[in-house]
């Protein structure tokens, strides 16, 4: 019966989290279109950000630049790394291939904390006005100092 349960509940959860899902990708997408000059009724509000060097306008560029603007990608792959850390953690709780599953899901949080440590210093360094180059620098920066912060951890901890 308590299986029964927890099937319910993973069903309801499941269904609200798209309709969160559905709702906040279809606002984004209204204020993405009101933004560009979309008929919506509503004014923008938001302001864009000034840029020293704007670079070369090329195709692969712009391609990037969609792909890392369009939400739903994000949650996609948001949805993707929460469904592999969810097989990661339940092989690991059932000891499904040894020892294998807690290592990889172990070095799936240090990638994934280590990206959002960098794109987050290069995004807001971009933002600031500052070159890529000095945002990568800056973002290099970021993960040694994690990374000597984590020795440091384990040589003091033990």
């Amino acid at each position: 019966m308590a299986q029964l349960v927890y099937l319910a509940s993973i069903l309801v959860m499941g269904t609200v989290l798209l309709a969160v899902v559905y709702g906040i990708s279809s606002r984004t997408a209204t204020r993405a279109s009101t933004a560009r000059g979309g008929s919506s009724g509503r004014r923008s509000q938001e302001v864009q950000p000034a840029t020293r060097y704007s670079g070369p306008d090329t195709e692969s560029e712009s391609f990037l630049t969609g792909v890392a603007n369009d939400t739903r990608l994000w949650i996609l792959g948001f949805v993707l790394l929460a469904l592999l850390g969810g097989v990661g953690g339940v092989a690991f709780v059932a000891g499904v291939g040894g020892p294998v599953p807690g290592q990889l899901l172990l070095a799936g949080v240090v990638v994934v904390m280590a990206a959002y440590l960098f794109v987050g210093t290069y995004v807001t360094s971009k933002s600031r006005g500052r070159p890529a180059a000095q945002a990568v620098a800056e973002g290099c920066l970021v993960l040694g100092g994690a990374l000597i912060l984590t020795v440091v951890a384990r040589l003091v901890i033990g």
